[in-house]
């Protein structure tokens, strides 16, 4: 499975990639700080899952998750976000799942299951 991890502060996003890394242990990962690289990294990498940060400077989120789908229709996109208030903003906009940042792992987890299923991708998790 390949998860492309998208957050605008560095330390988040290694922090993610890392628990990812150490739970998934035969999964790869790939790391995007901005939309620039989002949208780079899905052409190139072509991800089961992206994990996206809803706070992420740039364009539209609705713009943005339309670019991710054009791009590669194929991966589940679960958001991540500081307020529980952007669930339905994040899943009216394309997301697959919204999972809040003060969540515990676990939750995280459990979306990333559901979005394997939902895409067909296996048993990875």
């Amino acid at each position: 499975m390949r998860i492309l991890v998208v957050d605008r502060n560095a330390a988040v996003c290694s922090a993610v990639t890392l628990y990812l890394q150490n739970m998934l242990e035969q999964d790869t990962v790939c790391e995007a700080g901005d939309d620039e690289q989002l949208l780079a990294q899905a052409e190139v990498f072509r991800p089961d899952i992206v994990l996206l940060d809803w706070g992420l400077p740039g364009p539209a989120r609705t713009d943005l998750l339309a670019s991710l789908h054009a791009v590669d229709p194929r991966p589940g996109v679960i958001v991540l976000g500081s307020l529980l208030e952007q669930r339905q903003d994040a899943l009216a906009a394309g997301a697959d799942y919204f999972v809040c940042k003060g969540d515990p792992p676990r939750r995280l987890l459990a979306a990333m299951r559901l979005a394997m299923a939902d895409c067909g991708a296996g048993q990875g998790l």
